[in-house]
This record gives structure tokens, C-alpha cells and sequence, in this order.
């Protein structure tokens, strides 16, 4: 009978002290990061075709100049970076973007917030049109899941010329 109450006891403390908060999945992003981690940002694209023959209003033209910008010009296509890579963990993730630095001051910090987006997979947009200060946009992000969360400080930078 004394050995059933002993036994009892261990059991309920054995219980008692196994359950507590235990923290669901896991997050690894100690090798987290961007493949490309410079993205160039132009105010002014090039409207003229790229260099080689062209199809213009049924004639064949030779373009000599350089017109790397023609298509996203033309199209309108965002600027748009890789996503973040290295991240292990159990789904979902979340990627949102912690802070900013700029060479543009506080005025470009307040402008990048409302003009660019980070994506749930880490890649930064930037519309085509843009009205952000020229200077060098440096990003942080906050890489979470239900229980786990990791800080990428000065992960990827953003540089806004004029052409």
C-alpha cells in the first residue's frame, strides 16, 4: 500500500512537472540573407530600344544606342529583388521589414515606407514610377513563425540614382 502511494506521488510529480509551455517548431536563419543584396533604382529609364535591328511600323531599324531600360519603360515593370534565401523552419514564416537607414535622411525613410513593399518572401518592389530622395535605403528584417523570431539587421540595400 506505502509503495502504490509512492509510486502515485512520482507519477503525478513526473506530470506535473512535464507539462509547461513547450515552444512549437523551429526557425534556422543564422545563413539567411539575398543572393543579390545591391539593388540600383532609376528616376529616369532609357525610352529608346536596345542596341540590334528592331521591327518599327513594318521597316527593320538598326538602334545603336544601349536601351536596357526599354521594356521595363515601356511595360512598366517594378523593380523587384530576389527573395530571402537560407531560411529553415516550420511553416508558415513571416518576413516583415523591421527598420530602415537611409543617406537620405528621415524625409527618404518616411518616403521608402509608403512607396516600397517587402513581400512575404522577403523580395523588395519598387514601383517603376517612384518619387523617392536619390541615397542608399539600408533594410532590416524580422523573420518569425509561431514560436520563434529572428532579426536580419543591414540585410539588403536599396541605391536610388538619377540614370
Amino acid at each position: 500500500m506505502k509503495m502504490n502511494k509512492v509510486y502515485f506521488i512520482s507519477c503525478l510529480l513526473i506530470v506535473l512537472t512535464a507539462c509547461h509551455d513547450m515552444k512549437v517548431g523551429f526557425l534556422e536563419a543564422d545563413q539567411a540573407g539575398y543572393i543579390e543584396d545591391l539593388m540600383v533604382v532609376k528616376h529616369e529609364l532609357t525610352d529608346t530600344l536596345g542596341r540590334g535591328f528592331h521591327k518599327i511600323d513594318g521597316e527593320w531599324v538598326y538602334i545603336s544606342t544601349d536601351g536596357a531600360d526599354y521594356h521595363q519603360h515601356k511595360f512598366g515593370a517594378p523593380w523587384v529583388s530576389t527573395q530571402v534565401d537560407g531560411i529553415l523552419g516550420t511553416k508558415p514564416i513571416f518576413i516583415n521589414l523591421k527598420s530602415v537607414s537611409s543617406t537620405a535622411g528621415d524625409a527618404g525613410v518616411e518616403r521608402f515606407n509608403d512607396v516600397v513593399e517587402v513581400r512575404g518572401d522577403g523580395a523588395v518592389i519598387v514601383p517603376v514610377k517612384h518619387d523617392l530622395p536619390l541615397g542608399d535605403y539600408t533594410i532590416s528584417l524580422k523573420i518569425s513563425n509561431q514560436d520563434h523570431q529572428y532579426d536580419l539587421d543591414n540585410v539588403f540595400t536599396l541605391r536610388v540614382i538619377q540614370k
